[in-house]
């Protein structure tokens, strides 16, 4: 449920950056989750060293998503 509309927006030098719909879910994911979510990151990319959590409108990621292509997209978005 609350990874339903969270989606990964880029990842530059070393960070990712959750695209997520609201502050509610960005706090809720930050405190409960921020650790785990970090965790798996890693271990699917060591150079992975942080998260951001954006609040970001769902037609604004979906169109992002459109635009990219590739393994690494796709790994992404399975957390989605």
């Amino acid at each position: 449920m609350w990874f339903k509309e969270v989606n990964v927006l880029r990842q530059e030098y070393g960070t990712v950056f959750l695209a997520v719909p609201n502050n509610f879910v960005q706090e809720w994911l930050y405190k409960k989750f921020h650790n785990t979510i970090l965790h798996s990151f890693r271990q699917a990319n060591t150079s992975i060293r942080a998260l951001e959590y954006i609040i970001t409108k769902e037609t604004e990621v979906k169109s992002r998503a459109s635009e990219e292509t590739g393994p690494a997209t796709d790994y992404y978005n399975a957390f989605a």
